[in-house]
């Protein structure tokens, strides 16, 4: 399935974001600092939130700023955050994540959100940029049966 892309960026404070990422229903959460790692729902120094139709992305920039990004199958309203223009398009696809039973891992979890396994799958959309692929963006955690 391919379609339109839409991808904004910007600077946001950790309230603006903590608000922003509470509009993501049902959304998956993956936050790291230099102490943790998990899918807990925490807002850390960086950090990827995503849902079945939009992936936001933040990094801490300084005390109380966060560079973000959000990567939509849909025109949302960001304020602060900017449309980044270009053509984008985006095609869907499925890969497999690292399996975290993996000898050469040593992840501090043990298992991935939604399918409680140390195996799953990524539904993901790739986004172009005028024909050139920019961002990989998770979408959905599913089983991995193989």
């Amino acid at each position: 399935m391919s379609g339109q892309g839409f991808v904004y960026t910007g600077m946001l404070n950790a309230e603006q974001l903590q608000k922003l990422l509470k509009r993501l229903e049902n959304a998956v959460w993956l936050s790291w600092d230099l102490a943790n790692i998990n899918f807990n729902q925490i807002l850390r120094d960086n950090g990827t939130a995503f849902n079945t139709c939009c992936e936001i992305r933040w990094q801490r920039a300084g005390d109380n700023a966060l560079r973000v990004q959000v990567l939509s199958d849909e025109p949302i309203e960001v304020a602060p955050l900017m449309r980044v223009d270009g053509e984008w398009r985006t095609e869907e696809m499925t890969t497999r994540a690292v399996p975290l039973d993996a000898f050469q891992l040593s992840p501090p979890f043990g298992c991935y959100p939604v399918t409680h396994s140390p195996r799953a799958r990524l539904r993901c959309r790739v986004f172009f940029l005028d024909g050139m692929a920019v961002f990989v963006s998770a979408r959905e955690v599913t089983s991995d049966e193989t």
